[in-house]
C-alpha cells in the first residue's frame, strides 16, 4: 500500500517533514564544500584559466546539498529527482573535467567515454536489484572509473593521481555506509546514511580542490 511518501531510509518513520532530521540537516556539508571551494577560487582567481567549468562544478555542489536536504524532507518523487540531478551532472561534468585537462583527450573521446560511463551505470541499475545494495548499484561504474583514473594519472602526475585515488578509496567507504543503512535500523534507528553525506562532502571539496590546482599548474 502507498504511503504517499518515499520511505527509503532508517530514519524516515512517516511523512513529516522533520521525520529524517540527520539525513536532513548533514547536507550543510556540500554547503561547506562549495564554500571551501569558493574561497580557493577567490584567491588564486587571477592564476587560474578556464574556470567555466570550476564554477559551474561549484554551482553543483551547492545543488547537490539542496536537492539532498528537499528529498529527505519531503520525500516525494520530484524531490528524489532534485536530490539525483544535481549529483549525476557533478560527477559528468567532473569526469569530463578530468579527462580533458588531466590526460588531454579531445571533446568527442570526453563525450564518447562520458557516454560509455552512463551506459554501463545504466546496465548495472537494470541488472542488479535496488534491494540488493539500497540503490547503491548505480554508483559503483563512476567508482571504478575513479579509481583507474587515479592509477593512471600517477603515471604522468604523482600529486594528483594519488589524490584520485584517495577520493575513490573515500567513496568506496561512503558507498558501503549508503549500501547497509537498512540492514543496520533495528540497532541503529537513524541509519548510517548520514555517514554517505558527510564522506560524500570531503569527495566533492577534494575533486573541486584538485581540480583548482591542477588549473593552475598545468591547463592551457
Amino acid at each position: 500500500m502507498s504511503t504517499g511518501y518515499l520511505d527509503l531510509y532508517c530514519e524516515r518513520t512517516d511523512g513529516a517533514f522533520w521525520s529524517e532530521p540527520v539525513n536532513a540537516l548533514t547536507n550543510v556539508v556540500f554547503l561547506f564544500a562549495a564554500a571551501a571551494a569558493l574561497r580557493l577560487l577567490i584567491t588564486y582567481r587571477y592564476r587560474i584559466r578556464g574556470a567555466g567549468m570550476l564554477w559551474l562544478l561549484l554551482l553543483l555542489a551547492v545543488g547537490i546539498g539542496v536537492g539532498s536536504f528537499l528529498f529527505h524532507t519531503l520525500a516525494s518523487p520530484w524531490a528524489a529527482v532534485a536530490d539525483l540531478l544535481p549529483i549525476a551532472l557533478f560527477a559528468m561534468v567532473a569526469l569530463g573535467t578530468i579527462l580533458s585537462r588531466f590526460f588531454g583527450y579531445p571533446p568527442l573521446m570526453v563525450a564518447v567515454m562520458i557516454s560509455g560511463v552512463a551506459g554501463l551505470t545504466l546496465l548495472l541499475h537494470v541488472l542488479i536489484p535496488p534491494a540488493w545494495l539500497n540503490g547503491s548499484e548505480v554508483y559503483l561504474v563512476l567508482l571504478a572509473t575513479l579509481a583507474w583514473l587515479g592509477k593512471n594519472l600517477r603515471r604522468s602526475d604523482e600529486i594528483s593521481g594519488r589524490h584520485l585515488q584517495f577520493m575513490a578509496a573515500t567513496f568506496a567507504v561512503s558507498l558501503v555506509f549508503r549500501s547497509v543503512d537498512l540492514w543496520v535500523c533495528d540497532w541503529l534507528p537513524i541509519g548510517t546514511h548520514f555517514l554517505w553525506h558527510l564522506l560524500n562532502g570531503s569527495v566533492v571539496y577534494g575533486m573541486l580542490a584538485v581540480l583548482i590546482d591542477r588549473s593552475m599548474r598545468w591547463y592551457p
